[in-house]
């Protein structure tokens, strides 16, 4: 669904009609899986088979479909045989559809059109090592430039935890030379009016004595 509606047309396209092949392939498997007699089993497993070769690129899935068709009485049979060629060449599929068709422009027929969707062509000639490359490259450039914001949250938070802690655990210190420097000065304070009331004291004292001395003299 992506792809079928992204700006890419080429990609837009094939994303289109692998959804509808997709569609049809879960049509398709329904009713095989359902079993009814009044179901064309063998033309299922054909369209089965072939959305499988031709649209998905599902080689091995699709060969037991094909051999399912061929081991039965059907039209599909000789398509089968030539697809199964197809998917191993190796084998010895193509000589048993030469023997069933014993024509051989019959038998070149067959194979007309017999070519993998254009999507799965597409798909094969993209670089995948090379965009691997390009995605590590990006990577490797994001690390570096948003590094600080890509960190682990709870890193992060603990951080800042700290932070916030040692700011407390500095303020609470400031208050408490502040309140030490407060109380000093009050005791500062309080010592020198002590000290001054006592320096009043004596003088006047000092004065009050002379003071009697001198009337004392004026009396005798």
């Amino acid at each position: 669904n992506l792809s079928s509606s992204g700006n890419n047309r080429t990609i837009s396209l094939y994303g289109k009609s692998l959804k509808q092949k997709v569609d049809k392939y879960n049509e398709n498997m329904i009713l095989y899986l359902d079993g009814n007699e009044g179901n064309n089993i063998d033309s299922i497993a054909f369209n089965l088979a072939n959305l499988l070769f031709f649209d998905f690129g599902a080689n091995q899935k699709s060969e037991s479909y094909y051999l399912k068709v061929i081991n039965s009485n059907n039209d599909y049979k000789n398509l089968s045989y030539a697809t199964l060629s197809m998917i191993d060449s190796t084998s010895s599929w193509d000589h048993r559809l030469f023997e069933i068709v014993q024509d051989s422009i019959e038998y070149n027929k067959l194979f007309d059109g017999l070519e993998k969707s254009q999507h799965l062509n597409y798909i094969s000639t993209i670089n995948s090592d090379k965009i691997s490359d390009e995605l590590l490259w990006l990577q490797e450039k994001y690390n570096l430039l948003f590094k600080a914001s890509s960190e682990h949250p709870d890193t992060i938070k603990n951080e800042t935890f700290n932070l916030d802690k040692s700011l407390d655990s500095s303020k609470i210190e400031l208050e408490d030379r502040l309140i030490d420097k407060n109380n000093l000065m009050k005791s500062f304070r309080t010592n020198t009016n002590n000290k001054n009331d006592s320096i009043i004291n004596k003088i006047t004292n000092t004065y009050i004595d002379s003071s009697k001395i001198k009337l004392n003299s004026i009396v005798e």
